[in-house]
């Protein structure tokens, strides 16, 4: 019987943040190519992800619990292994592999350096792995990574597919498919709703670049801004308040606290006026949130370079340039809505679990069984 390939994943759901969606993608991928594959945790209620049929095995130091030998390699999206078993994983020709799929040398800049913390585990050599793989977009992690870790990383492609927000849209919220997508002729009124759901963690992605140029575009054209929408940013901060009051546009700004894609992409496709998504980012090119996007037509305005060809694309912080770019997407967005949807599908068809290219790229990262 051919062995397995075993994904450790974390005990939290799978819209809670990137995590459990690339482990789930990574599942698939080796699914689909026919090798088997299983979803594992430390947690052992934690035995389903959310609302799809798929198990998730408990992973254990306990070899009557967790059959280490029934598998070829381990990869550590989450939690990562002990030294120990990482000697058991040996004892059995077990491929331990560390999956990095986010901006962990930001994080630690920000932690580690300034605040003097750790509010994210820092993984070290005490997690023992046999090589990293880390999403491509992080290529200036490499060497940081190889330090911390003390083996050699390598670049792996992203992965994304609509289907699991499509089977929450259907299963979780009983709605249709087809609430998801954006239509132009069902926004006819000319003013705009800026929504920006950075989730301020980190700066990575944070909304102040955004509301700055909201502020911008509200000073220049006043009547075109119905409302602003800023999810995941502090409510109950004077400093923040501070910052708004100095703000004309203060007025329009509303906060939320995080709410499911499928909800917020169902709630402004019933609104009459034009929903426009703004983002800002720094070394952290690749994000779900961007394909959700683009794969249901929505305009995007984002300073992500490597989606230049994409949406709409400011440079930097540059916050007259983002202003200029929603601006734009307001004007033109109904007319390049459907033509930009198929050059985006057609590129997020390469990154699909399903499709030849995922496929090709992670079956050449197998070691022999």
């Amino acid at each position: 019987m051919a062995r397995r390939i075993g994904i450790i994943i974390g005990d939290t759901g799978m819209f809670s943040n990137g995590l459990i969606q690339n482990a789930y993608f990574l599942y698939k991928t080796y699914k689909n190519l026919g090798i088997p594959a299983d979803l594992l945790c430390y947690n052992d209620k934690y035995t389903k992800l959310d609302s799809m049929d798929v198990e998730i095995k408990t992973i254990s130091e306990d070899p009557t619990v967790f059959p280490l030998q029934e598998y070829r390699m381990i990869i550590t999206v989450a939690k990562g292994i002990s030294k120990d078993l990482y000697v058991r994983c040996k004892e059995h020709r077990v491929h331990v592999v560390g999956f990095v799929c986010g901006n962990s040398l930001f994080l630690h800049l920000e932690e580690i350096c300034i605040e003097g913390t750790a509010r994210n585990t820092i993984i070290g050599k005490e997690r023992p792995v046999d090589e990293i793989w880390y999403i491509g977009s992080y290529e200036f992690m490499k060497t940081y990574l190889e330090l911390m870790r003390g083996v050699k990383a390598y670049p792996v492609p992203h992965l994304w597919s609509p289907a699991l927000l499509e089977h929450e849209t259907v299963h979780r919220f009983k709605d249709s498919i087809d609430s998801l997508l954006y239509t132009p002729r069902t926004h006819p009124t000319p003013k705009i709703e800026i929504v920006v759901l950075e989730p301020n963690m980190s700066i990575v992605k944070t909304s102040l670049i955004p509301i700055m140029a909201a502020e911008h575009l509200f000073l220049k054209r006043p009547s075109l801004i119905n409302e602003v929408f800023v999810f995941n940013f502090p409510s109950k901060s004077p400093h923040t308040d501070h910052l708004l009051d100095n703000l004309a546009v203060k007025s329009k700004i509303r906060r939320f606290k995080s709410l499911h894609i499928a909800e917020i992409l169902m709630y402004f496709n019933r609104k009459d006026t034009v929903p426009i998504f703004v983002s800002h980012q720094l070394y952290n090119e690749w994000n779900y949130l961007y394909y959700e996007l683009m794969y249901y037509g929505f305009p995007l305005v984002h300073n992500s370079n490597a989606f230049k060809d994409y949406g709409y694309f400011y440079s930097d912080v540059d916050i007259a340039g983002c202003s200029s770019k929603i601006e734009e997407a307001f004007d033109y967005h109904g007319r390049q809505c459907l033509s930009q949807r198929d050059a985006n599908r057609a590129f997020l068809k390469t990154i699909d679990p399903e499709g030849a290219e995922s496929q090709t790229a992670f079956r050449n990262l197998l070691r022999e069984d």
